[in-house]
């Protein structure tokens, strides 16, 4: 992880993304600053899911500017974006089903191995070395997130609030500067909320940048340094959580709304 000293590590300028003649991200100008978590809210198909794809490398802005650590971002895959420290979780779950819960944690580790991923996980020769450190930090990861189950089973078999932590710990097995988290909380109990909120917090501690897109307003509301609030594809504001709560505009576009369906 790099070290800012409280500066940026990821700015977007004037970033749009256009779909035929509708824009579904319009001029949107974000400051992501490490050890902080960063929460990105708004009404549904408010954009806040294509930001992310774009800055992940999922889609190619149609304008704007992408700057990570000080470096303006020509377009590019994602798996090149995650090898630069960017890495994501999404809104559905993207476990293997097939694999074990230790070996789906140490396919986040590919962008870091020499030897690949593959050669690792069917333990072929000359990688016992790798294999050992890799699953190690899996290992390490799953204690991190605070995984409590059987690291051998199948992913098929988790409930849903296990595979949300499983695909963190694939996320920060990568070494990331910056952590996308698509709706984490969604489908939580508020048992398991509360847990997610502490391993926010802790990943935070770490000195990684956190960007959290999620609906549920007490978890946002209850972690976020700062939120940036989009509507309609533009960004409407940006502040503290108590900014947000009191800022008329938000309130009007979405908390009001957001209270109505709590």
């Amino acid at each position: 992880m790099t070290s800012f000293n409280g500066e940026a590590i990821l700015e977007t300028k004037q970033l749009s993304k256009r779909f035929g003649g509708l824009y579904a991200v319009k001029n949107v100008d974000i400051s992501i600053r490490p050890g902080r978590i960063h929460g990105l809210i708004g009404p549904n198909g408010s954009g806040k899911s294509t930001l992310i794809n774009v800055i992940t490398g999922v889609y190619t802005p149609t304008a704007g500017e992408i700057t990570f650590k000080n470096e303006i971002l020509p377009p590019e895959r994602a798996s090149v974006r995650m090898e630069r420290g960017m890495v994501r979780t999404f809104q559905t779950s993207r476990l293997f089903e097939e694999l074990s819960v230790i070996e789906n944690v140490m396919v986040g580790a590919h962008c870091r191995t020499k030897s690949g991923i593959i050669p690792i996980l069917l333990k072929t020769r000359g990688v016992t070395a790798e294999e050992k450190n890799v699953r190690e930090r899996a290992e390490y990861w799953l204690d991190f997130v605070g995984f409590e189950g059987d690291v051998c089973q199948k992913a098929k078999a988790l409930a849903h609030a296990p595979r949300r932590i499983v695909e963190i710990a694939r996320a920060l097995i990568s070494e990331p500067d910056v952590i996308f988290l698509d709706e984490p909380a969604a489908g939580m109990n508020p048992e398991e909320k509360l847990c997610l909120m502490e391993l926010m917090c802790r990943i935070g501690e770490l000195g990684n940048a956190l960007v959290a897109i999620e609906h549920d307003m007490k978890v946002i509301m209850g972690i976020c340094n700062i939120i940036s609030v989009l509507n309609f594809g533009t960004k409407i504001a940006e502040g503290t959580p108590t900014e947000i709560q009191t800022n008329k505009a938000v309130i009007e576009a979405y908390l009001g709304e957001a209270k109505k369906n709590a």
